[in-house]
């Protein structure tokens, strides 16, 4: 039995993370939840005079990040074609991060604390609240970015169903607050939420980001100023909404604009629609070097391949290439709350 009181993550759990949020996290793919750590004046959430208030304890994690035996970020280059060998892509020295074990106690209390029992309390709170959520475990990655350094990650989903069993990641920022974060300090996520469009979120201090690990593609655009950041992948098993009564009978053209909005298929819409931005990212994000050339000459054939697949999903329409592709894609009139629903896991 614990003794020691909950951590100021553990209670914004129990307080800040509502059904509406997750319901939002499985119907749209991704939520947001900024000032995630104030929790003073929730109901049922009692004061301690010796609690921190969300400024210190974000405060502290950063001090125990900055403290760990931070490395160089790299990209893992898998070549299908030689029997899965791998290489790795360094990335720009504008990101530096740690996985390995953390001590409970002493300096990397606080982190320690996060990543078992915050992680433990969130994927919690989730199945209870969306029951077709069932998490059982949890990774992270703890990263920091220093200033002045454009430190960024391009376009990317984190895992694949056939990889592992991570379906959920989570994105905690505690970074300071001494001034609002601004456009032009860079660092801020960006969710490409199609077809709405890319979402930039700020990494100000206390919010908590939540989206698909295998289908919601993101980046980090380049840093400028210090930029904290505690990763949670949380794996297990999401259930897809049950199949409702039989669709009414449509259109072709409605038909395949429906078939566009497959989750699988989204991806590809993507990372053709956005080819010139996910090719700039990788660029960005790399040092230049002999690996990273072949990481972006993968990238064509990826592009090629996912042209192909359209080509053959949808026969019918008059597509040989990207420009082609992009012209169909954007003038289809597509119903946005529809796509808000048929996320699908």
């Amino acid at each position: 039995m614990r003794t020691d009181l909950p951590s100021l993550f553990e209670r914004a759990v129990c307080s800040r993370l509502t059904a509406h949020a997750v319901r939002a996290l499985y119907t749209k793919g991704w939520t947001v939840l900024p000032d995630f750590l104030q929790v003073r004046g929730h109901e049922g959430i009692q004061e301690h005079q010796d609690e921190e208030n969300e400024e210190t304890y974000a405060r502290a994690l950063c001090d125990e990040i900055r403290a760990l035996p931070l490395q160089t970020n790299h990209t893992h280059l898998v070549d299908t074609q030689r029997g899965n060998r791998t290489t790795l892509v360094r990335k720009c020295d504008g990101v530096r991060e740690f996985d390995g074990p953390l001590e409970p106690f002493g300096t990397q209390a606080k982190l320690s604390s996060l990543v078992t029992d915050g992680a433990s309390s969130l994927m919690a709170m989730m199945s209870v609240l969306e029951p077709r959520m069932t998490l059982t475990r949890a990774t992270y990655k703890l990263q920091m970015s220093p200033a002045g350094q454009c430190g960024s990650f391009p376009m990317h989903t984190d895992s694949d169903e056939m990889v592992d069993e991570r379906r959920i990641t989570a994105l905690f920022y505690p970074n300071a607050r001494d001034r609002p974060w601004v456009q032009e300090d860079g660092g801020q996520l960006r969710i490409y939420d199609w077809p709405h469009g890319a979402v930039d979120v700020p990494p100000s201090n206390g919010t908590l980001v939540l989206f698909a690990s295998t289908s919601m593609v993101h980046r980090v655009l380049p840093v400028q100023r210090e930029r904290f950041c505690v990763t949670l992948w949380l794996s297990g098993k999401v259930k897809p909404a049950s199949a409702g009564p039989a669709p009414k009978l449509v259109s072709e053209e409605a038909a395949m604009r429906q078939r566009l909005l497959d989750r699988k298929i989204r991806k590809h819409v993507i990372r053709l629609l956005y080819r010139d931005e996910w090719e700039q990212s990788l660029l960005e994000a790399h040092e230049e070097s002999e690996e990273r050339s072949q990481l972006i000459q993968s990238f064509h054939q990826e592009c090629e391949l996912a042209l192909s697949n359209m080509i053959r999903l949808f026969p019918d329409v008059n597509i040989q290439t990207f420009a082609d592709f992009d012209r169909w894609v954007n003038a289809q009139e597509i119903d946005l709350q529809q796509a808000d629903t048929q996320f699908g896991w």
